[in-house]
């Protein structure tokens, strides 16, 4: 099993406390967390008809495995549940499976790396997206899971990047819902084409950003 938790980066990706969280301007880029609303360019194209045409351009975020999406407020997390880490929608596991490779839901590099956690920021754009297994996994060191890649690879859409054990991780008194987030969005800077609960398979569409 590789491991590449490092002390430092626990102590600022932790979420064992509200104090200890992400970095988020680090993670996300610039911009307020989980500030919604429309920006100036949202504006423009409403007022110009352009907004299919940006619709077009954005770039859709696949499940980074199968199970059953749920709304982010369904999550078991307050900073989850209330999108200050960012936009974003839930996937409850199979439940019949006992191992299941996570994968990238965007192309990009993985610009952080963790058992419990990776982040991808997107080609050629800012836009980072979280893909986190299980809430306040970080605390099982790493145990049932097993990264496949480190920070700086460059992934596809769909490329398997962490073996998961989300019932090994139940069974150890940790919900394994899997979330996948666009770091520094709100809800209204998403598109959100799937419904808010329902099955899914692996790199099916979740949103846009």
């Amino acid at each position: 099993m590789v491991r590449f938790l490092l002390p430092q980066d626990r102590a600022r990706l932790s979420w064992g406390s509200m104090t200890d969280g992400y970095d988020f301007e680090d993670l996300g880029g610039a911009g307020d967390v989980g500030a919604a609303g429309f920006g100036a360019a949202d504006v423009d194209a409403v007022v110009t008809g352009r907004g299919e045409a940006l619709k077009a351009e954005r770039t859709p975020v696949g499940a980074p495995l199968a199970g059953t999406t749920v709304p982010l407020s369904a999550v078991p997390h307050p900073v989850f549940a209330s999108g200050s880490a960012g936009a974003g929608v839930a996937v409850i596991p199979d439940p019949d499976k006992e191992i299941v490779e996570v994968q990238s839901p965007v192309a990009g590099t993985i610009v952080r790396m963790q058992p419990h956690m990776f982040v991808v920021e997107l080609e050629g754009e800012s836009a980072r997206v979280l893909v986190q297994m299980g809430i306040d996994t970080d605390q099982l060191n790493g145990q049932g899971f097993a990264t496949r890649w480190v920070e700086g690879s460059t992934v596809q859409a769909g490329t398997p990047v962490v073996t998961y054990a989300p019932k090994e991780v139940g069974r150890l008194g940790y919900d394994p819902i899997v979330l996948v987030l666009a770091l520094s969005h709100g809800s209204g800077e998403i598109e959100s084409p799937v419904a808010l609960s329902g099955p899914c398979a692996a790199q099916d569409e979740l949103f846009r950003v």
